[in-house]
């Protein structure tokens, strides 16, 4: 059995909805308004990773709502812990870019660019709406508290749990190789006036 992005055709795959995902989460912040969004957390050069799909879910939002995807907007990070997160908002604040909402790669990029941008005096989410995604614990408890996307962690547990008894137990020698990918859903709080 795998755990995240398919490697192996011979095994078990259980696996978050990346793109789908990214793509509300995006869409979300597009419906209360937001036009110029940010991507924190990219990874430009690498293809099928967990940062090209969640990009790529962005990307095919903003299309759908005829948004034009701007490069400026786009901000690589290759750790996605708290402390990247805030360094990013706080170089992006200084060059005088201009945007009103954020969609983080994970929670912790986007509480540390609460951080910094609490510091610098924006009201979330009055002047720009944070979203991001994993929904870990500490976002409910954020000021703002955070909304984010619930992956489906508790179901992809339980279902590896499942799926790995049936391989071990041999209860079903036929069963074929799958993929599986739980549902997903926003988790909508303060932070994008939820």
């Amino acid at each position: 059995m795998v755990l995240g992005q398919p490697l192996l055709d011979e095994a078990d795959h259980l696996t978050m909805q990346h793109e789908a995902a990214a793509h509300a989460a995006t869409n979300h912040l597009i419906e209360r308004g937001r036009k110029r969004i940010v991507l924190l957390g990219a990874h430009p050069a690498e293809q099928g990773s967990t940062a090209s799909l969640r990009r790529d879910g962005y990307r095919s939002a903003l299309e759908a709502a005829g948004l034009p995807v701007r490069d400026e907007l786009v901000v690589p990070i290759e750790v996605w812990d708290r402390h990247y997160g805030a360094a990013a908002m706080r170089e992006l604040l200084g060059s005088g870019t201009v945007f009103d909402g954020v969609f983080a790669m994970n929670d912790d990029l986007a509480l540390g660019a609460m951080r910094a941008l609490h510091e610098c005096g924006a009201l979330i989410p009055g002047d720009i709406a944070v979203i991001g995604f994993d929904d870990i614990d500490e976002g409910k408890y954020s000021f703002p508290s955070l909304s984010t996307v619930d992956p489906g962690r508790r179901q992809i547990a339980e279902l590896g749990v499942s799926m790995l008894l049936e391989r071990v137990m041999g209860t079903n020698d036929a069963i074929e190789p799958r993929m599986v990918a739980p549902e997903f859903h926003a988790v909508v709080r303060e932070s994008t006036g939820g």
